[in-house]
């Protein structure tokens, strides 16, 4: 890959110059004041509805590869902008360098989190692969009560999910997990996924890097707004959340 640097830029934006950022989805994960741009090559698309999802291999300064995440408008808005599958499969063919532009992701647990631990092993009864956001639920025994309890854990955005490994059968109904979270605010049976370990010892990560507590390695994430071709040519990724 050709070596391409991360142009970061930071400002501050007024909330009249960005109508419609209100969004709950967009104002949890990002941040309209600092907007940033990226240089590098798209090496994945995850074309769905309600978002569409990319990833994009930055070359920083120092040499280093990064692997962006960038979220944008669903597969009906990407078409009308302009946007075709087999333009986007050109791209990551010919390791063509962008320029993506958009907004940073926020940092932080997320405000559901009460802090507390949450471990739980137990026969899965459900795996919700779906957009935005993906669930999984687990079917264990309370030993306080011995009886059975079922626990819902959030795990993340698909697309990240599929980056950090996981498979719409990566984990199925009855399969024994031991899933390690955190305990959702006023939830006792719910809780924020880090990682689902599976019978034979496999741990996959679970994929909303903001849930981590404060301090621990994260993915870089990105609304994406727009993304500029090797040809010049502009073409939106999204729309301002409304």
């Amino acid at each position: 890959m050709k070596a391409q640097f991360v142009c970061l830029t930071i400002a501050v934006v007024s909330v009249g110059a960005l109508p419609l950022l209100a969004h709950h989805s967009f104002d949890a994960q990002f941040n309209a004041a600092r907007p940033m741009n990226l240089n590098g090559e798209i090496t994945g698309v995850d074309w769905t509805v309600p978002h569409s999802y990319l990833w994009l291999s930055v070359r920083e300064r120092s040499g280093a590869v990064r692997h962006w995440h960038g979220e944008g408008g669903p597969s009906n808005f990407l078409t009308q902008a302009g946007w075709t599958r087999e333009m986007l499969a050109t791209l990551i063919k010919s390791h063509a360098t962008v320029t993506a532009s958009g907004f940073e992701s926020k940092r932080g647990p997320r405000p559901d989190d009460s802090g507390q631990p949450l471990t739980v092993t137990g026969n899965v009864t459900a795996l919700d692969w779906t957009n935005p956001f993906s669930w999984l639920s687990v079917e264990a025994r309370n030993r306080a009560t011995n009886t059975a309890a079922n626990y819902r854990f959030a795990l993340g955005h698909l697309s990240d999910l599929v980056a950090n490994g996981w498979a719409r059968d990566s984990v199925g109904k009855g399969m024994t997990v031991t899933v390690m979270g955190i305990m959702m605010k006023d939830q006792a049976s719910q809780g924020n996924a880090l990682t689902v370990t599976l019978a034979g010892g496999q741990v996959l990560k679970a994929a909303a890097d903001y849930m981590l507590p404060p301090g621990s390695e994260r993915s870089p994430n990105a609304w994406i707004r727009e993304i500029e071709l090797p040809d010049g040519r502009k073409l939106p990724f999204s729309k301002d959340p409304q």
